[in-house]
């Protein structure tokens, strides 16, 4: 049996397809074999993602299941212009990210917490928040 190496429990604000907000809860484990999960109880639902190898990974498989149901998870981790980096997602387990600004390389102040709640203007699909990082990667 795996143990868990660390727990994170972090309430969240997410906006249901009516326009309703609501505080949820996500609970995040990282397991002694690497891999990591993520739960999301909210409008007395409970989803869990896939397992992984991040955190940031995880929470792309919930922004998936909330797109079908026309959802929004209002954290830093669905920003278009936040991504971490390969020595972040091997370094914390995705949990911090960089702020991505075109034309500037990413330093340490342009870290952020992925679960930390941010405002529905710069909340985007999984695909554009890749498509956004390879065009920064690239400017």
């Amino acid at each position: 049996m795996r143990d868990i190496v660390k727990e994170l429990n972090r309430d969240i604000k997410i906006k249901n397809n009516i326009g309703v907000y609501q505080k949820g809860n996500l609970n995040a484990w990282i397991y002694s074999d690497g891999k990591t999960l993520i739960g999301v109880n909210t409008f007395g639902e409970k989803f869990y993602s896939k397992e992984h190898s991040d955190l940031f990974d995880c929470l792309i498989d919930i922004r998936f299941i909330f797109s079908e149901l026309n959802w929004l998870i209002l954290c830093n981790g669905a920003r278009e212009d936040v991504y971490p980096s390969g020595m972040r997602r091997q370094m914390n387990k995705g949990l911090l990210a960089y702020q991505l600004t075109f034309g500037k390389a990413v330093a340490q102040s342009d870290l952020v917490d992925i679960f930390q709640e941010c405002s529905e203007e710069r909340i985007v699909t999984p695909e554009k928040q890749k498509a956004y990082f390879e065009e920064w990667f690239n400017s």
